[in-house]
């Protein structure tokens, strides 16, 4: 079994994580950015005889003393620097869970524990409930077994930071440890038996007898007599305070539940236990799942960066919730929302709301349409951008950071799918279990946007016709905001099987699960005309889509157009929200849909084979002409193959583990695959559209459709 690869262990809407697995790397903290895992050496282990340092893999293997280099060549200054051993892959077992990370190496175990869970409204939360919630903090649990050795040892977990700025917490905190530039921490209670250690590298600063801050290295040493046990409970927290976003201004909520640095530090280790039991009880309920361990696996490894990618801000005195887009940074990415909405509706329903709310108040716009035959433009209507901004810096109003104008590829303008995206998360909110009874009932939110549903409906028809009688229920005009160029979908990165959006299988399927969602909307609202309007759209859209099928081929080829031949596993991907919603009947063979339906499970059966859809090592690939593959999106489609079709590959979610940990585990989760190698959407937060597999096995229950 593979263990060489990096995890985040993050704190939930802290925007920061401490990131380790991966051998011969750096990694550690990494606040405040989310473009890669942390930069430092982390040291964790025990040494005998101060000679031989033997730690667990997280370092360079250059790792050396920065001593020399400073004293230059001062006769009699240079020493013969320790020995830094690291245990073979041989003598480690590591256990990832859902909110702990184990590692066991000869004579020494080293837990991280980051719980997550929901997190309150905080307009309706209590500061003590949003302190539990949102303390950004990790713990650690590290334990040396001496019982077997017959002199003393010392255990040690330190870091080596490529710049200065290391200082002690201070004597009345009655805590041991150091800060770092007064942002982060690793502390521990006060004890007979734990120094700091702090100076060049790891060998010097646990030789000297006090702590020398003019160098990178600073840690915690443990003294383990011969014949005992010890174990060392310790914190890592971090705290960014003041503004931290620009154009709209905002500062981290955990600013407004703690005071600094000390108050995290102080608030974790006093809740040490408890968050460690928290932990174990989230792995025993993933461990409980009836899924295999690759699954289980991806839940856990996913769940991780969508956590480390999270940022809960305090803006205008109300809180905005913001995902960031992994190694890009983008923030709110829509197409990524979308997918996420299913694991934010079962942890945090009231972030879904906000998101919603966030987009029409400060990143919808109106446009025209443009009949792509004669260029002529047409009363367009409301969308919504791509993203909210990028790196912490907000966009203009009414403008995302990623489109611009006048392309026919990446970075064009996905207008459709993002108004898409605005219905289906509005109805997955409001279909869903209702959230704790101190938030605002989802009838009397959907009350106060029933004009934007609306706006959304009268959009939905334009962008597929601007004459009534031409339409066909899927997307036919392109938004002005093109200028010369085409929509795209977020699947931008592919080839035109998957980015093109006009005429696209992928996104008619979206058009016809966005109609659905309108006539569940409208009906909830009262409103029976509109209703019935957007189920004739959804008619309109399948009755479209399966005039594609093609016979030849044995399934629907990716465009309407071209003479393309690609087959697409994401023609069933929006399968999913009639089946969030539980429309049992929408989604049945037999039911109102059931041509749609029985045409998608022929598409499916005919492209899971090599040389389409699969891969050779078994695992999905989205497009059968592009190398590119995505795991976010397979997983949903994989929980809709499924439920609906009862297609079941454990050979591909191996594969997929594979890819994971043996691609380049430098990265944490990865979401842009090629030839089982992640080359894109590194440290992504996506993933978590696998949360819908701790529900498969069970089948949706029949509503009033």
């Amino acid at each position: 079994m593979n263990i060489n690869y990096n995890a985040h262990h993050a704190a939930p809407g802290a925007y920061g994580t401490f990131t380790v697995g991966n051998f011969h790397t750096r990694g550690g903290f990494g606040v405040n950015d989310g473009t890669a895992p942390g930069n430092q050496q982390v040291f964790a282990g025990y040494t005998r005889d101060g000679a031989t340092l033997e730690c667990l893999p997280f370092f360079e293997p250059e790792a050396t003393s920065a001593t020399a280099a400073f004293l230059g060549e001062q006769e009699g200054t240079q020493t013969s620097p320790a020995k830094l051993k690291p245990f073979g892959e041989a003598d480690l077992q590591r256990k990832l869970g859902w909110a702990s990370d184990e590692w066991n190496a000869p004579g020494f175990r080293m837990r991280i524990d980051s719980p997550f869970g929901p997190i309150p409204d905080p307009g309706h939360a209590t500061r003590e409930a949003l302190r539990q919630a949102l303390v950004p903090a990790v713990t650690v649990e590290l334990e040396w077994d001496n019982s077997r050795g017959n002199t003393e040892l010392t255990g040690f977990f330190a870091l080596h930071f490529p710049k200065s700025g290391i200082d002690l917490l201070p004597s009345e905190s009655h805590l041991a440890g150091f800060e770092f530039r007064g942002s982060l921490a690793v502390a521990t209670p006060v004890s007979p038996d734990v120094r700091v250690i702090a100076g060049p590298d790891l060998h010097a600063a646990l030789a000297q007898r006090q702590p020398h801050l003019l160098f990178h290295t600073a840690g915690l040493a443990l003294r383990v007599p011969a014949g005992e046990k010890r174990t060392l409970q310790i914190v890592l927290s971090w705290y960014v305070p003041g503004l931290v976003t620009g154009r709209l201004a905002g500062c981290y909520y955990y600013t407004r539940c703690f005071d600094s640095l000390l108050d995290v530090t102080q608030y974790a280790i006093a809740h040490h236990a408890q968050r460690a039991q928290w932990a174990r009880d989230l792995d025993a309920k993933l461990e409980a799942q009836p899924l295999n361990p690759s699954q289980k696996f991806l839940i856990a490894h996913a769940t991780r960066s969508y956590y480390g990618s999270s940022e809960l801000l305090e803006i205008d005195g109300e809180p905005f919730w913001i995902v960031n887009e992994g190694e890009y940074c983008m923030m709110n990415t829509f197409d990524l929302s979308v997918d996420q909405v299913f694991f934010e509706m079962r942890m945090n329903p009231w972030v879904v709301r906000n998101l919603l709310d966030r987009f029409v108040r400060h990143y919808s716009y109106v446009d025209e349409v443009r009949d792509p035959s004669s260029g002529q433009l047409f009363p367009g209507g409301i969308s919504f951008t791509h993203d909210m901004g990028v790196s912490n810096r907000f966009s203009p109003r009414g403008q995302s950071s990623y489109e611009i104008a006048d392309k026919d590829g990446c970075f064009s303008f996905m207008t459709q799918e993002q108004l898409c995206n605005w219905i289906l998360c509005a109805t997955t909110y409001v279909e869903g279990d209702e959230e704790d009874s101190t938030s605002p009932g989802k009838a009397a939110w959907l009350r106060q946007n029933a004009d934007i549903v609306k706006a959304c409906l009268e959009s939905m028809l334009r962008r597929d016709h601007p004459d009534p009688a031409q339409r066909n229920g899927i997307m036919g005009f392109d938004s002005s905001r093109c200028g010369t160029g085409q929509e795209i979908t977020t699947y931008d990165s592919l080839d035109t099987s998957l980015g093109q959006a006009r005429n696209n299988l992928y996104v008619a399927v979206k058009c016809w699960a966005t109609y659905l969602g309108l006539a569940r909307l409208f009906r909830h609202l009262g409103d029976s005309t509109s209703s019935a309007e957007a189920e004739a759209g959804a008619q309109l859209a399948a009755k479209s889509i399966c005039a594609e099928f093609d016979s030849d081929l044995g399934f629907i080829p990716a465009v309407f157009e071209g003479d393309n031949q690609s087959a697409i596993i994401p023609a069933i991907e929006c399968l999913v929200f009639p089946l969030e919603w539980n429309d049992a009947d929408a989604v049945s063979p037999d039911g109102r849909f059931g041509n749609l339906i029985q045409t998608l499970e022929r598409h499916l059966h005919a492209i899971l084979r090599p040389g389409l859809c699969l891969c050779d090592d078994g695992g999905w690939k989205l497009s059968s002409t592009s190398r590119n593959t995505w795991m976010s999106k397979i997983a949903l489609c994989q929980h809709v193959a499924r439920n609906l079709f009862h297609i079941d590959q454990p050979a591909a979610d191996a594969a997929h583990e594979k890819w994971q940990k043996e691609g380049d585990g430098y990265w944490a989760f990865s979401d842009q695959i090629i030839d089982g190698v992640p080359q894109g959407s590194k440290y992504y937060p996506r993933g978590v559209t696998n949360i819908l597999w701790m529900k498969d096995g069970a089948r949706p229950q029949a509503t009033a459709s």
